[in-house]
């Protein structure tokens, strides 16, 4: 693969800033079922409602038009791949990752990770984790999410889905006030050498 990145000076939001997030958002029966489990959460436990989806890169901070540029770049690089969820999980006093499923690392996702974060010059962000969040509410107690994990598990199972385009979507505070700026085809099949 032939692949030069463009260079700009990208910064992390931080919660005071609105940023861009590049996600994979699941398709079909996937969304359907994670958008359920989302919902009810939700209502049971009074927190914001939103799309389900992996981060493939967060809180990037740059005009409209320079993450569109580098996100065309990045998706045009690579071929659609499957993402298989296998458990429920949780950190304790944690927002984001307040309960979550944790999906199969694979050798592409962790290409187009390394490629997105050279592209937006963030080689040095934590180790990715591959997970879609369930529930954004940090102060849930661990006992209440321990059941939480054990209730919705079934729900989960065999769950997958082929991550078939990136999508940019705003970010920062209040989390009902996201919204999907574009979205950027991976292509459907290996390209030729």
């Amino acid at each position: 693969m032939n692949y030069a990145p463009i260079r700009y000076n990208f910064i992390m939001a931080t919660d005071t800033q609105n940023g861009h997030s590049l996600w994979f958002v699941p398709n079909q029966e996937a969304r359907s079922t994670l958008d359920s489990i989302i919902r009810e959460l939700a209502r049971r436990l009074q927190a914001p409602v939103f799309v389900p989806h992996i981060t493939l890169i967060p809180d990037v901070i740059g005009t409209t038009t320079e993450v569109i540029s580098h996100t065309q770049a990045i998706a045009s690089s690579f071929t659609r791949f499957p993402i298989t969820m296998e458990k429920i999980d949780f950190i304790t006093e944690s927002l984001y990752q307040c309960l979550y499923v944790y999906c199969r690392p694979t050798p592409h996702l962790s290409q187009i990770v390394t490629t997105a974060r050279h592209e937006f010059s963030r080689q040095d962000d934590p180790p990715h984790k591959p997970h879609i969040s369930i529930l954004y509410k940090q102060d849930t107690p661990d006992e209440i999410k321990k059941k939480l994990v054990e209730e919705f598990t079934p729900r989960i199972a065999d769950l997958s889905f082929t991550a078939s385009s990136i999508e940019i979507w705003t970010n920062g505070f209040p989390i009902e006030n996201w919204t999907k700026v574009g979205e950027f085809p991976l292509s459907p099949k290996e390209k030729s050498p």
